[in-house]
C-alpha cells in the first residue's frame, strides 16, 4: 500500500510538471536532510545526536504571489527512539526502543514577508510556512536478532478481549501531520535557488513509538496471540518485575511529533519567449506569465 502509495504520489508530479513546465511560476526541488522524532522515548529538548536520521524530498512548486508560493513535498526517511539516551534514570531503565520508516505527503503554504517585485531582485529570501499532509509509520524493535513489528505483538493490551473496554484497539499506521516550520531561499541564477529550512511536524497520533498510554495486565496480555513476545516487549526494564496493570507507560496526553531541518535545489524553468534575440519584429506575448 505505501508504495503504490508512494509511486501515484511521484507520477502526480511528473505529470503536473510536464503540463506547467513552461510556465515559470512553476519550480521543481530536490533535496535531503537529517529527521529526529519527539515522544516518549526522546525526553531532551532537542535530541541526542543518536537519534538524527537522513531523508531525502522531492517536491512541486507554485509562485502564487510575491508574497505567498505553494508546493506539494514526498519525504522519505526513518525515526527512532532510544531509552538508553534520555535524560531520566527511570526512561533509561525502561529500557524500550523503536525504529520506523517514514513516508510524508505534504501540502504547504508558504509566507515571503519581505515579498519580491519586478524592480528589485531579491538574492536572499526568507519564508515561513505551515500545511496538512498524511504519513506512513510501522515501529519496528529487534529482539535476539530479529526485527518485530510491535503493532501486531499488541504491548499495551490491545488484543486482549475488551471485557470493560479498558485497553486501546490496535493503532492506525497513517495519521495527519501539520509541518510548520521556517526557512531562506537563496538565488542562484533565474533558473537556479537554493532553501534552507526546518519544521516541526505535529502529528495526530501517539504511536510512532508504539508506546501511549498504561502497562496492561500481564497475566491477561499473556494470554494474548502473541502473549509471550508481548510480555517481553511491554516491559524490557533493566531492574524491576512486570509493572502493575495501570502504572504509567507513557504519555498519553501529548502527540509525538518530529522535526526536518534539509537543504533543497529549486530549479524554475526560464521561459524560451523572455531570452529569445530580437528580430526586429514585434514581441510575441507570452503564454507563461510570471510575477518576477
Amino acid at each position: 500500500m505505501t508504495k503504490r502509495f508512494i509511486n501515484y504520489y511521484l507520477l502526480l508530479l511528473l505529470f503536473i510538471s510536464q503540463k506547467t513546465f513552461c510556465q515559470s511560476r512553476i519550480g521543481v526541488m530536490i533535496g535531503c536532510g537529517v529527521d529526529y522524532y519527539k515522544g516518549e522515548m526522546n525526553d531532551r529538548v532537542m535530541t541526542d545526536p543518536n537519534l538524527l536520521r537522513s531523508y531525502g524530498n522531492i517536491g512541486l512548486l507554485y509562485r502564487i504571489s510575491p508574497h505567498f508560493d505553494a508546493w506539494l513535498n514526498y519525504m522519505h526517511g526513518n525515526l527512532v527512539g532510544d531509552d538508553q539516551y534520555a535524560i531520566a534514570w527511570a526512561l533509561r531503565n525502561r529500557n524500550l526502543n523503536f525504529n520506523s520508516t517514514l513516508d510524508e505527503a505534504a501540502l504547504m503554504i508558504g509566507f515571503k514577508p519581505l515579498g519580491e517585485s519586478r524592480g528589485h531582485k531579491r538574492h536572499i529570501i526568507p519564508y515561513l510556512f505551515a500545511g496538512v499532509g498524511g504519513f506512513h509509520f510501522n515501529p519496528k524493535t529487534i529482539l535476539n536478532g530479529e526485527t518485530i513489528a510491535l503493532r501486531e505483538i499488541g504491548t499495551e493490551g490491545q488484543y486482549i478481549s475488551n471485557d470493560g473496554g479498558n485497553y486501546p484497539k490496535p493503532y492506525e499506521l497513517y495519521a495527519l501531520s501539520f509541518p510548520a516550520g521556517f526557512g531562506v531561499e537563496i538565488r542562484l541564477s533565474r533558473a537556479f535557488a537554493i532553501r534552507v529550512e526546518a519544521a516541526n511536524h505535529f502529528t495526530m497520533t501517539d504511536y510512532i513509538d508504539d508506546v501511549s498510554n498504561v502497562y496492561p495486565d500481564s497475566t491477561a496480555l499473556v494470554s494474548t496471540p502473541n502473549g509471550i513476545l508481548a510480555v517481553l516487549l511491554s516491559n524490557r526494564q533493566k531492574e524491576g518485575d512486570f509493572p502493575g496493570q495501570g502504572m504509567k507507560r507513557g504519555d498519553h496526553g501529548s502527540k509525538d511529533n518530529y522535526v526536518h531541518i534539509g537543504v533543497s535545489i529549486l530549479f524554475t524553468p526560464v521561459n524560451a519567449n523572455t531570452s529569445a534575440p530580437s528580430t526586429g519584429k514585434k514581441k510575441k506575448k507570452s503564454h507563461c506569465p510570471a510575477y518576477q
